[in-house]
C-alpha cells in the first residue's frame, strides 16, 4: 500500500518472514534466521486495507502508547506479531546504543500477557527467554494463541527524542483503537469512546 516505506517497515517484514535458524527465537549467530524473499512477498501481496497486515504509526511522547487489535480464528497454530522502528543515533562511546525504546506486548483474551523475546549478551549461545526488551529496535512476540480478541500494545516507554515513528508486521489483521474515536481499518464508521468506559461494536468483514 506504501511506494515509500520506513526503513523500519522493511526490518519488520524480513524479521517477521525470516526463516529460524539456530536457537529457537532470534540468537547471536544467526539473528531472526535466513531472509525468506517468498514469504516477505507474501505477506505484501496478502496486506491490503481490508487485512492490514503491515503498519505504520508513530508514538508521539513518552509514556504513550497505542493499542492495536487482531482476530485468532479457531484452530489458528500460531500468532507472530513484529516491531521495529529506526531509532535516532546514540552519543559516541554510550554504555547503551538504544535511544528511544518502545515495547511491545500482547494481551491474550484470558489477560495473559505475552512479550517478545530477550536474549542476553553475557552469555550469547543461550537461547532467547522473553521479557521487556531495553536493548534492541526490533522485538518479536511469538504466541500459540486462543482463539479471539488479541491486544497489540505497543508503548513508548522511554523517548528522549520524540516522536518515535514505528513499524508492524503481524500474522493476522489489526485494527486501531485511538481513545476517543474507535477505528477498523475494514470499516466504513467510528463511534465515540472515553478511556476506561466499555462499549460494544460489531464488525462485519466482506
Amino acid at each position: 500500500k506504501n511506494d515509500f516505506p520506513l526503513p523500519s517497515t522493511i526490518k519488520a517484514l524480513l524479521a517477521h518472514t525470516a526463516l529460524d535458524l539456530g536457537n529457537a527465537g532470534p540468537d547471536y549467530s544467526f539473528g531472526f534466521g535466513r531472509i525468506n524473499a517468498t514469504a516477505a512477498i507474501d505477506l505484501i501481496l496478502n496486506d491490503s486495507a481490508s487485512n492490514e497486515l503491515i503498519l505504520e504509526d508513530l508514538i508521539p511522547d513518552q509514556g504513550k502508547a497505542n493499542l492495536h487489535e487482531l482476530i485468532v480464528p479457531q484452530g489458528q497454530a500460531q500468532l507472530k506479531v513484529t516491531l521495529a522502528w529506526d531509532d535516532p543515533p546514540a552519543k559516541p562511546n554510550t554504555a547503551k546504543s538504544l535511544v528511544n525504546d518502545l515495547n511491545l506486548y500482547l494481551v491474550a483474551p484470558n489477560g495473559t500477557i505475552y512479550r517478545p523475546f530477550v536474549l542476553n549478551p553475557a552469555s550469547p549461545a543461550s537461547p532467547a527467554t522473553t521479557g521487556v526488551n531495553t536493548r534492541d529496535n526490533v522485538e518479536q512476540v511469538i504466541a500459540n494463541p486462543l482463539p479471539g480478541t488479541w491486544q497489540v500494545i505497543v508503548n513508548g516507554s522511554s523517548i528522549p527524542q520524540p516522536p518515535q515513528k514505528y513499524s508492524l508486521a503481524s500474522s493476522n489483521n489489526l485494527s486501531k483503537i485511538v481513545f476517543g474515536r474507535l477505528y477498523s481499518f475494514a470499516a466504513t464508521t467510528s463511534q465515540s469512546v472515553s478511556q476506561g468506559s466499555l462499549f460494544n461494536f460489531t464488525v462485519e468483514v466482506r
